[in-house]
């Protein structure tokens, strides 16, 4: 009820920021911002697109280069008073494009900061007509410590030629970072950053099939939840003869206690009964896709829902062959105890993911979704869940 502005502060400059290129002439279009935050740090990345020739023809057939660019801007927001201040300001090329590719960690053994950023970085370049490109993925580590004058000290290029990376997450205490890159058949990646000098790749989940999105640190931060697609006919997370697009929303448990040797420890997937289509907002919305899910630990159990949308086939009642699509939406119920888990069995052989089926909301996809002990009479566990019109209030005890 009284809310006052302590201090505000200008970080995008829009078109008025130039271009470091050395084009004779180029153009800037900007693309899209991410933003992260730490307890003292605000970080926001502007993606621009800029297109320039090097011989001075202003046509595309000719010498002429095509790249992308991220400004990245770090704000000071420790101080509890109130003042914010920007404390860096620099560009690199690529494109940044969600708030879990950045962090920052201040190392207190050096008393230095560094940001940590995942890149995808496009390049188009030709001498003809028709142009080449290739997308490679970087890790860059930044000291910016004196924030006039960040210094990039690390760079790693990872993944396959023309791949970008779909989620990513940063453990700063640990200090490694999981990456997994978009296509059917993805590597997941632990890339350590404990020497921002000597970025590298410890080891890596190959052959995983579809893709993740979201992940959130479980068990003392030695075991990962992704969320995303599965697209086989088995849902067990590695590729099959079956593999094609994917249409299965999946939740998935990656065993990162020796990150010399991550590896699945299983996969499964939300079911729905009568669904066809099955899909779901956090497989391409990933600046909400976090708030989507939804995870509860207690003395009993520990639960996370996944909201998924799909269409039911509905029959004509009047006796005749008519029948059409009807658009529903569902969260899908799944349970974990990792004290389940036999580092000596597969993926195939696990008992630490229990599908329990789905919750139906009746308007409109799922956007959050609340699970919690409600302290009555008696506790139970209970969910929440939000469209954009409806919220519907369900006892998930059993």
């Amino acid at each position: 009820a009284n809310m006052t502005l302590v201090n505000a502060l200008k970080i995008f400059e829009g078109g008025g920021y130039s271009s470091s290129t050395s084009t004779s002439w180029g153009s800037r279009w900007f693309s899209g911002v991410a933003i992260s935050a730490t307890a003292n740090t605000l970080h926001v990345v502007e993606n621009w697109y800029v297109y320039g020739s090097v011989s001075g023809s202003a046509y595309q057939c000719g010498t002429w280069t095509s790249l992308q660019e991220a400004v990245i801007s770090i704000v000071d927001i420790s101080d509890s008073s109130g003042t914010i201040r920007l404390h860096s300001r620099f560009q690199t090329y690529g494109a940044l494009t969600d708030q879990f590719k950045q962090t920052y960690l201040f190392d207190q053994a050096t008393q230095k900061g560094y940001y940590f950023g995942i890149f995808a970085r496009r390049e188009w370049s030709s001498t003809d007509c028709w142009g080449t490109s290739l997308v490679q993925n970087n890790l860059e580590a930044w000291d910016v410590t004196d924030g006039a004058n960040p210094v990039r000290v690390g760079r790693l290029p990872f993944g396959k030629p023309d791949e970008t990376v779909s989620g990513s997450t940063f453990d700063v205490d640990r200090r490694v970072a999981y990456a997994i890159t978009a296509r059917q058949i993805d590597p997941l990646y632990a890339i350590s950053f404990a020497d921002p000098r000597n970025l590298k790749v410890l080891s890596q989940i190959d052959g995983l099939s579809g893709d993740m999105n979201v992940f959130r640190l479980i068990g003392g931060n030695k075991f990962l939840i992704g969320i995303g697609r599965d697209n086989t006919s088995t849902c067990t997370g590695f590729a099959d003869p079956a593999t094609g697009w994917a249409t299965n929303v999946a939740v998935s448990i990656i065993d990162v206690q020796d990150l010399a040797q991550i590896r699945l420890v299983q996969r499964r997937c939300v079911t729905v009964k009568n669904a066809e289509w099955v899909w779901s907002e956090i497989n391409w919305n990933l600046d909400q896709a976090h708030k989507m899910i939804g995870m509860h630990s207690d003395a009993r159990a520990n639960v996370i829902s996944v909201p998924v949308s799909y269409f039911s086939r509905v029959s004509s009642t009047d006796g005749d062959a008519w029948w059409w699509y009807r658009p529903q939406a569902a969260v899908g119920l799944m349970s974990w105890d990792l004290s389940k888990y036999d580092p000596t069995q597969d993926e195939l052989n696990q008992r630490v993911l229990e599908n329990w089926g789905t919750v139906l909301h009746p308007h409109g996809a799922v956007k959050r979704t609340v699970v919690f002990t409600h302290q009555g009479a008696t506790a139970r566990r209970m969910m929440v869940n939000l469209s954009d019109t409806h919220i519907s209030v369900v006892d998930i005890d059993d």
